[in-house]
């Protein structure tokens, strides 16, 4: 595995859907098929709260769930800044002084949008 990727466009849905499956009758190995994404996201949030993934893997899962990708400048992947205090020796992570909120990139549109964000995070969850 090389970890590349590649931003393929395509003329037609129907070129793009005729190579989708093509590809779904290699059988291949580290194929992720993207089924119900709602199911996908519960599945890796609570696989994540479990610590069998890090918060890497968690936030690039979530990424790759709202279409974001390293191909495409404008819809680069995000993430957040959280830590508050860079400078003691060790961090306690329950404590609040630590943390502070995730830090909206320079194309945040302001309050109304956090609102519709937030609004989608809950429906996700619900």
């Amino acid at each position: 595995n090389t970890g590349q990727t590649y931003l393929l466009g395509f003329s037609t849905t129907e070129e793009r859907d005729e190579l989708h499956n093509r590809l779904l009758q290699l059988n291949l190995p580290n194929l992720v098929h993207h089924g119900d994404q709602r199911k996908e996201i519960r599945s890796m949030t609570q696989r994540w709260q479990e610590g069998h993934v890090t918060n890497f893997e968690y936030l690039m899962h979530l990424n790759k769930q709202a279409g974001r990708s390293f191909n495409d400048l404008m819809q680069y992947p995000v993430l957040p800044f959280i830590l508050a205090d860079y400078t003691s020796p060790t961090l306690d992570l329950n404590n609040p002084k630590h943390l502070q909120e995730p830090v909206f990139t320079h194309g945040y549109p302001g309050p109304q949008a956090k609102r519709a964000l937030c609004s989608a995070v809950r429906d996700v969850e619900a």
